[in-house]
Formats: C-alpha cells, structure tokens, sequence
C-alpha cells in the first residue's frame, strides 16, 4: 500500500511507476470545458480507468474481451471513485458523448461499457514504448559495431606499423614515427603506397650505399613518406660491361619497367644478370 510522506509525495514506487502512465496533450486546456473542475476530473479518471490492453470480463451475462481504451464500469463506481455525485456523473458522460464525442456507452442494467473515441490513435503506449526500446537498442547496437570496426581496424594498422618499422633500416624515433603512421595511413591504399615508398626508400639507399648515420631517422621518414611513392629510384648500374651487353641490359630494364616492377625487383634481375 501506498503511503503519503507528509510533503504530498506518494512515497510506494509501484504506485508511480508499476500501474503504468498516459498521455495528456496540451491541447486538452483549449476545451471550452478545462476551467470546469468536475468536467476535468471525470476526463482524466476515465483516461486512467480504460485498459490499456486487451481483457475479458462479463457483460449482461455475456463473456466479452474488452479492448484498448475501454473500461467495464458504472455510475455508482465512477461516484464513489470521483466523489462525483451520480446524478452529476450521469450528466458529464452524457456530455462526453453527445456533445464532445470523446466517449461512446454500452448500457446494461447493472453496468456499462465506456470506450474513449480514437484511444489507440492518441495513446498507443505500448507502441511507443516498443519504438523507443528499439530505437534506443539499434543505436546502441550501431555504437558497439562502429567500435567494434575501429578497435579492428586500429588492431590491424597497430600490426602492420610493427611490419613496416621492422623493415625499417634505422630504428630510431619510433614513437613519433608511430604518431606520423597514425595521422596518415587510414585506408587500404595509403598502406599499399607506403609500403611501395618504403622499398623505393629502401632501393634508394642501398644502390647509393648510404651509411648508416645518413639514412633517415624513422620519425623523419615516415612524417614524410609519401615522397617516395612515385620516385624515380635509382636502379643498380653493373660495371665491366661491353657496349653491347649494357645496351641488352638497359632493353630489358625498360622492358621491366613498363611492365610495372618494381625497382628491387629490377636490382634482383640486374644483379643475377651481371653476377
């Protein structure tokens, strides 16, 4: 049972929460009726007294399955429940119904049958509260798989910086390298063009014979990487040869490289060529 905490706060949480709640449009104080309080009690205690979902019940000695936004009550029960006199409650729903056209009646003897006209359309709560769990829940569905992708993705560009930085030939700077591989690689290509930049780099200072102290820190190299993808890189230029054997040589390097190779490839074949 409910009780009162003596601030005018129902203290039982059922009572808020457990009977379920209703919509009231603001519409509701342009009736010419509002400023009417008996008028406006009987309203918003019939709003809380329909169902709010199918039930069965007797009606005239006849089972029937009242529907939503109709209730099986009477004029003394509604008296006894409003503090409404029974004359006055007889008069009010006939308001409602006649000149409103806000509630319809089904009469008994005993009883009857109130429905409020358009219930369903106005209220649909379970409807609503259906749309809202589901919107709620695809989104949070959609949040968990958009950080689910980018935890992937991060896992597998955190893989392949580790692969590129161990074919690296200076293992200096790798935090700020790792900060440059961050801001700059996000797609499928920008992996493919600096793994390509990185085999030009590579090609680049094996054929210069570049010492060690020389060759670019990693944090240097990998702000600037994109510099090396479409390099002209130096291909190996054998020495001893006669005239003729480099003029073949430089033939099938031009072959080579029309075709697309790349430049260590091309230093593999000029290398097994002249060895």
């Amino acid at each position: 049972m409910s009780s009162n905490n003596g601030n005018g706060k129902v203290s039982d949480y059922s009572e808020n929460y457990g009977d379920g709640w209703i919509k009231i449009y603001r519409s509701l104080k342009n009736k010419s009726w509002f400023k009417k309080a008996e008028h406006l009690q009987l309203w918003i205690y019939l709003l809380i007294e329909v169902n709010h979902k199918g039930k069965e019940f007797l009606f005239a000695g006849e089972p029937i399955k009242l529907l939503p936004g109709q209730t099986l009550t009477g004029r003394k029960k509604i008296a006894l429940e409003t503090g409404i006199s029974e004359s006055k409650v007889e008069r009010l729903l006939t308001y409602f119904e006649k000149k409103e056209c806000q509630i319809e009646q089904q009469k008994s003897n005993k009883n009857r049958i109130i429905s409020i006209v358009n219930w369903v359309q106005y209220q649909n709560i379970e409807q609503q509260v259906n749309n809202n769990r589901t919107t709620s829940e695809q989104q949070v569905n959609t949040n968990k798989n958009e950080k689910k992708e980018k935890n992937e993705k991060n896992k597998n560009l955190f893989v392949f910086f580790e692969k590129l930085w161990k074919d690296y030939p200076r293992k200096d700077g790798k935090k700020e390298a790792e900060r440059h591989f961050n801001n700059s690689v996000q797609t499928d290509d920008d992996c493919y063009h600096i793994e390509k930049a990185l085999q030009n780099y590579k090609t680049h200072i094996l054929n210069k014979k570049t010492e060690y102290q020389f060759i670019k820190m990693g944090s240097t190299w990998f702000n600037n990487w994109r510099d090396w993808i479409e390099v002209d890189a130096d291909v190996f230029t054998p020495v001893g040869l006669t005239k003729e054997e480099q003029d073949n040589l430089n033939f099938n390097v031009d072959v080579l490289k029309k075709a697309g190779k790349t430049p260590e490839y091309i230093n593999n074949y000029i290398r097994m060529q002249t060895s």
